[in-house]
Order: structure tokens, then sequence, then C-alpha cells
């Protein structure tokens, strides 16, 4: 069975998600402001027949929640070769990331003819663009770390009587979200119903 595309969705639709900001209790919450759109990232270049994975500069055409519309720098109002990536992933680097660690940028296959010298097409680019911070990936993985762990005890309120509480089990803490079984449940059905941040 196959599974819901956030990226067809928002492709197809002209909706509006709510910003990560919005929400000061996700992950990223409090320190989103470095994503935005025009941000330039360095990503896998995917449009490239070399037999070794190499790089190229992209910028957010369009930020929905943690998914970023991509677009490879060059391609200028070419949306042919766009795509959605995780802006949290490992898979996107803040400019410079490639030059620090050695890793080649390569322009896509597709526009390669375009220029002749794309290392003064890059400086002419990226002179004043913005990036994500060089401690992005550190501050993504600190707003992953929850204190919440399975089989821990908590109180909540009772669903059923909502000015009494229940003492609850965590049984899965999964990007931030508690799912909780009430203790006193003989067969784990009678769910606290909570689905709640663990901020």
């Amino acid at each position: 069975m196959e599974g819901f595309s956030w990226s067809n969705y928002f492709n197809s639709n002209s909706f509006i998600a709510a910003p990560v900001t919005c929400f000061k209790h996700a992950p990223m919450g409090t320190c989103w402001g470095d994503s935005s759109e025009n941000v330039r990232v360095e990503v896998t270049n995917t449009d490239c027949s070399l037999p070794t994975k190499v790089f190229w500069i992209a910028g957010i055409v369009k930020l929905t929640g943690y998914s970023a519309l991509l677009r490879y720098e060059g391609f200028e109002n070419d949306s042919a070769l766009d795509f959605w990536c995780n802006i949290c992933s490992s898979d996107i680097r803040p400019v410079g990331w490639c030059a620090a660690s050695g890793k080649p940028l390569v322009p896509p296959r597709t526009i390669h003819h375009k220029y002749t010298n794309w290392k003064a097409f890059l400086v002419k680019r990226l002179t004043g663009a913005k990036t994500l911070p060089s401690d992005f990936s550190q501050k993504v993985s600190e707003s992953m770390q929850y204190p919440f762990k399975p089989c821990m005890r908590v109180e909540v309120v009772d669903k059923r009587h909502l000015c009494r509480t229940r003492v609850a089990v965590v049984e899965s803490v999964i990007g931030g979200r508690l799912r909780l079984v009430y203790e006193d449940s003989e067969d784990k059905t009678d769910d606290s119903g909570a689905i709640c941040t663990a901020h």
C-alpha cells in the first residue's frame, strides 16, 4: 500500500501550510527563522552521470512545514527538475559545506552547457545570498531530544471525565509526540486517545 505523499498533495493544490514557527513545541519551532524561501543550500546532484556522489547548489522555492521545494541553481524559471526534500534531513547542507568537506560541486547535466565558467556563475549568484547557519544540523539534532521514554508514567486528564486525572503509560515517542495508554486499562483498548507533544 502506498503511503501519503505530501509533495504530491502540495503540488496539486494551492494550499498554504502553517509554518513551523506556529508550533513552538515542535522540533525547530523556536529556531526556524533560518529557513525561508530563496535560502540557498547544497544538495546531492541527481542529474549527473558520474559514478560518484556529487553535489550542487539549490534554492528554496517554497517551504511547506519541514518540506522544501528546491530548484537547482542555473535553472532560473525552469521547474522541470524541482524536487521536494525534508530540510531537516542530512541531505541538506549549508553553502560552503562541500568546500569544507572536500566534496565536488558539479552542475546538473541538463544545464551543463549553459555556462563555460560555473565558478564565476556561482560567485555572482551566491554573493549576498542567504544560506543555513553552519550549526543547522546540530540545532535539528538538539531539537529532536525528548525527555520522555517508553514505559514512563504520566498524569493525564481522563477523556471520559475531564475533571479527573488518570495515570497513563508512554507507549511510544514518535517525532516528539507521545502515544499514551491508561495504566489501568486491561487490554490497552481504553487508551487515553492522546497523541500529545513531548515538550
